[in-house]
């Protein structure tokens, strides 16, 4: 990401990486709460993608953004809009596999 990019989406949300507190928000709402290794597992079941705990970790850590298809696949397999995690909307659904 360029400097004038990051700095207008500091100006936009007051932080460098929007989606690293939500990620970090929904991986805690499932009890008991999943450890980075259970969300990387469960990314990979659901979207046959790798994203590696270290990844993970950085993304919530604010060390690095995510990528589109990472906010992707992180909405399906934590069951949440992208939007969400986006911070474009406050409405937390969760949405229930069958």
């Amino acid at each position: 990401m360029t400097k004038r990019r990051q700095r207008g989406l500091e100006r936009m949300t007051g932080q460098r990486n929007i989606v690293g507190e939500r990620l970090y928000l929904a991986r805690h709402r499932h009890t008991p709460p999943w450890t980075m290794q259970q969300l990387s597992d469960a990314v990979e079941e659901v979207t046959g993608l790798e994203v590696t705990v270290a990844t993970i970790g950085k993304i919530e850590a604010g060390v690095r953004g995510a990528y589109d298809w990472e906010v992707a696949a992180f909405a399906r397999a934590l069951g949440v809009s992208t939007d969400w995690l986006l911070v474009m909307t406050d409405r937390l659904r969760f949405k229930v596999e069958s």
